[in-house]
C-alpha cells in the first residue's frame, strides 16, 4: 500500500525493488471511464467529512491512507481507448497483480 517515499529511495534500490514496491502499492484498477477516479476520491472525502457511513473496500483503502497522513497517487496508464480494450487491459492487470491483493469487487 505504501511506496515508502520511493522516488527518494529509489537511487539505492535495483530495478527490481523498485518495481516491487510499485506494483505491492496497487491497491485499485479500473478501466477509467471519464472521471471516475477522481470520483472515489471525492467519495472518499465526502465519507471522510461524514463519518458513519458504509464505505466500499477502495474508499475504505483512500480513507486509511489518508487517516495515516499519507497521499493517493492516482495513476491513469490508458486514456481514450474504445471499452472493449479498456476492459482488456484491465483483465490483464487484474491478472497480472492478483485479484487478492486489489479492492475491486
Amino acid at each position: 500500500r505504501e511506496t515508502q517515499d520511493l522516488p527518494a529511495r529509489a537511487f539505492s534500490l535495483t530495478p527490481a525493488e523498485r518495481l516491487r514496491t510499485f506494483v505491492r502499492a496497487i491497491f485499485y484498477v479500473g478501466k477509467g471511464t471519464r472521471a471516475r477516479p477522481d470520483v472515489h476520491l471525492w467519495e472518499a472525502l465526502r465519507l471522510r467529512r461524514q463519518p458513519g457511513k458504509q464505505a466500499c473496500p477502495k474508499v475504505r483503502q483512500i480513507l486509511d491512507i489518508w487517516a495515516s497522513g499519507r497521499g493517493v497517487v492516482s495513476l491513469h496508464c490508458f486514456q481514450h481507448v474504445v471499452a472493449v480494450e479498456a476492459y482488456t487491459r484491465e483483465a490483464c492487470l487484474v491478472a497480472a497483480l492478483g485479484i487478492q491483493t486489489l479492492t475491486n469487487q
